[in-house]
């Protein structure tokens, strides 16, 4: 199950914050993070994409999740 699933339904602003847009749609967005010559790939994470520039928007709860797998991806 994932860790975002109640975050997801909540996830809902009505304006791109970048150009003004309120051309949204919820995603679930793939990142990678390279360090050290290694990869870490995180899917599944709830996003809002603009659809006329593009920009993705993550809500501070997904932004910590993050953060946590980068740090644990640092000490493996």
């Amino acid at each position: 199950m994932s860790p975002f699933k109640k975050e997801q339904e909540n996830m809902s602003p009505t304006k791109c914050v970048e150009c003004g847009s309120t051309n949204l749609t919820n995603i679930l967005h793939t990142m990678e993070h390279q360090e050290n010559g290694k990869t870490l790939v995180i899917e599944n994470i709830p996003a809002i994409q603009c659809n006329s520039c593009k920009g993705i928007f993550l809500s501070p709860q997904a932004s910590k999740y993050i953060d946590k797998q980068i740090a644990i991806f640092r000490t493996s």
